[in-house]
């Protein structure tokens, strides 16, 4: 599932999720604002959009990956890391 947030006609941040199945946490991924955006909530507007349509599906437990730059971001949200970092598409990442 797809998440974008416009402001008019502008997209201004998106995410994506998968849906955890057979009680399976859902995963929350490529949270992204734009970069004169930034620091106006939005990210934190986007993933609780995601995590609400989540909740909609029944899911109890959600993981996100990050990348570990942006970690912070989602302690602040309430989360916290587990796991070995790892890379994706270049970059460390952390769940």
């Amino acid at each position: 599932v797809h998440i974008v947030l416009y402001d008019g006609d502008v997209p201004v941040a998106t995410c994506c999720f998968r849906p955890g199945s057979d009680g399976a946490p859902a995963d929350i991924r490529r949270v992204a604002v734009v970069g004169e955006r930034r620091g106006e909530s939005l990210g934190a507007m986007i993933v609780g959009e995601a995590e609400r349509q989540i909740a909609a599906l029944g899911c109890r437990d959600v993981v996100i990956s990050s990348q570990v730059r942006a970690v912070g971001f989602y302690e602040n949200l309430g989360y916290s890391t587990f796991g070995d970092e790892y890379l994706e598409d270049g970059q460390p990442h952390i769940r």
